[in-house]
């Protein structure tokens, strides 16, 4: 998952969690590791507009 808007990177964490408990449990640890990855990303994000902006 690349991108660099966070507008989008926090919809997209929104939604995984949101649904995160109808995944099947046999995907619920990738989509967990997709959450994650977004909201790290999501973060160094906005710290870098902060930072440059």
């Amino acid at each position: 998952m690349e991108s660099n808007d966070t507008v989008v990177l926090g919809d997209l964490g929104w939604v995984i969690e949101q649904h995160l408990n109808d995944i099947p449990t046999k995907l619920k640890l990738t989509f967990q590791k997709i959450l994650d990855d977004i909201k790290v990303r999501k973060e160094n994000l906005e710290r870098s507009w902060i930072y440059y902006g």
